[in-house]
Order: C-alpha cells, then sequence, then structure tokens
C-alpha cells in the first residue's frame, strides 16, 4: 500500500517558561509550577535551563527509572507510531538532551520531586 508523502516535519522551535510551540498538530506548552504525578498530557521536571520543541534526532535516548537509556526511535516504534510518521512527534530537549518524548516518556531523572517547584509542561491539540 503505498501511503502520501508527508508533509515536511515541523521545525525546531525554543520554548520559553512561561510560552508555548505548535508543533505540527500539536501545541507544547511550558509554565512554572509544582511538580505532580506524570501523565499522559502533562508532566513536571527541573528546571534545566532553555527549552526547545523538535523532532527525534538519531541517537535520542531517555532516562528510565530504575537507571538505563531507551532509544527514542524504539519507545515511539514499541507505541506503535510508524517510522514515518516518527519525525512528527514533539520532543523536548535542553540542548543535546530529552527531557520529554511528548505524551510517551519524560526523562525519569529529570522529573521533579512531589511539591517542588519545577516547569510543568502540557501537550494539547495545536489552535
Amino acid at each position: 500500500v503505498a501511503f502520501p508523502a508527508p508533509p515536511p516535519a515541523p521545525v525546531p522551535a525554543p520554548l520559553g517558561v512561561p510560552g508555548h510551540v505548535d508543533f505540527g498538530a500539536v501545541r507544547v506548552l511550558a509554565e512554572p509550577g509544582t511538580a505532580a504525578p506524570p501523565r499522559a498530557d502533562t508532566v513536571t521536571v527541573s528546571d534545566v535551563g532553555p527549552l526547545e520543541v523538535r523532532g527525534p534526532r538519531p541517537g535520542d535516548r531517555v532516562p528510565l527509572a530504575g537507571g538505563g537509556r531507551r532509544a527514542v526511535g524504539r519507545l515511539l516504534a514499541d507505541a506503535g507510531v510508524p517510522a514515518r510518521l516518527r519525525d512528527r512527534v514533539p520532543v523536548v530537549a535542553c540542548g543535546d538532551r530529552v527531557v520529554w518524548v511528548v505524551g510517551h516518556r519524560a526523562a525519569a531523572d529529570l522529573l521533579a520531586p512531589m511539591g517542588a517547584p519545577a516547569v510543568v509542561l502540557h501537550r494539547e491539540r495545536a489552535a
């Protein structure tokens, strides 16, 4: 079965706190807040510095709870994201470090302790 060529992947963009970035059909928002348990659409992370929203890159890995790291491509494949659409999944990063594969997994070592001041990252549909 031939699929039509998808449009080009969205371009990386800086994410201010507070602020938002539209990445394809997804809006990623960041605001100061208080740490809470992670959910599919919202995670709270320690303030790690300047953030950007971009697509996955070769070699991207996300730290796991209990140690170890997971390749972002493998994470998306296991989640059933077709290879041709993986570059459309937003990744919040600080430099080369993956902070959150939006809607899938946050870096376990960057999740803020419960009740602590944190950066709240949220996903919603782009306007």
